[in-house]
C-alpha cells in the first residue's frame, strides 16, 4: 500500500498541471493547440519549479491568475528583463513568491508600477542567480512573455 501511494503522489507531482480534471478547460486547449504539455499560472509557479524542476515547467505555459499573479507590478528593469513583485497582497492567495524576472514580448514595455499583462501567456526560462545587497545568495525564477491574447 505504502509503494502505491508513493507511486501516486509522484505520478501527480510529476502531471500537477494536468492531472487536476482540467485537461477539457480552455486554458488546457489552448497549451496543447501551442505545443505545450499543459499550463499552470504564474501563482504556483515557485512550488512547480521544485515539484518538476526547470526540464518540464519549460514545456508549461504560465498563466497569470487572477487571484495572485495579477497583483505582480514592474520594480523595475535590469538589461532586457523587468522584475516583477507583488504589490498589494491583502485578500490574495499569494505565498512565497517575492518577485518573477520577465523578458517582456517583442514591442512590449512596461513602466515601474504597471501590473504584469494576464492577457499573456509565459514560458519558463531558467533561475537568474545572483547575491543580495546584504551578500545572501538568492535566485529569481526567469519567464518569457509569449504573445498577447
Amino acid at each position: 500500500m505504502k509503494k502505491l501511494m508513493i507511486l501516486v503522489a509522484a505520478l501527480i507531482a510529476s502531471n500537477a498541471w494536468a492531472s487536476d480534471g482540467h485537461d477539457s478547460s480552455p486554458q488546457y486547449v489552448k497549451a496543447k493547440s501551442l505545443g505545450f504539455n499543459g499550463y499552470s499560472w504564474l501563482a504556483a509557479l515557485d512550488s512547480d519549479y521544485k515539484e518538476m524542476g526547470g526540464k518540464k515547467l519549460q514545456k508549461v505555459m504560465i498563466l497569470v491568475d487572477k487571484d495572485c499573479g495579477s497583483n505582480f507590478k514592474a520594480l523595475q528593469r535590469v538589461d532586457q528583463y523587468v522584475l516583477f513583485t507583488p504589490g498589494n497582497l491583502k485578500n490574495t492567495t499569494c505565498s512565497g513568491r517575492e518577485r518573477v524576472a520577465v523578458l517582456p514580448a517583442k514591442g512590449v514595455t512596461y513602466k515601474n508600477g504597471d501590473y504584469i499583462n494576464e492577457d499573456s501567456y509565459y514560458v519558463f526560462m531558467g533561475v537568474l542567480k545572483g547575491e543580495s545587497t546584504d551578500g545572501f545568495p538568492t535566485q529569481v525564477l526567469v519567464l518569457k512573455q509569449v504573445s498577447e491574447k
